[in-house]
């Protein structure tokens, strides 16, 4: 049996196909949790908005 100490064409082709998908995957990750921090933080200022009104009826 012959010893295989480089890659094909093929193997490489789909070691690329796989880092290919993997980025993408964590682009999609990223980007759910820029929307997640972003719907947060809106919130977030609302709750503070909320909370500046109730102070200022307490005073």
């Amino acid at each position: 049996m012959p010893r295989r100490d480089a890659l094909t064409e093929d193997d490489v082709a789909r070691m690329m196909d796989r880092a290919e998908r993997a980025m993408s995957s964590t682009s999609k990750q990223q980007r759910s949790l820029g929307q997640d921090i972003e719907r947060l933080l809106t919130e977030r200022n609302r709750l503070l908005a909320i909370i500046a009104v109730l102070q200022s009826e307490d005073a």
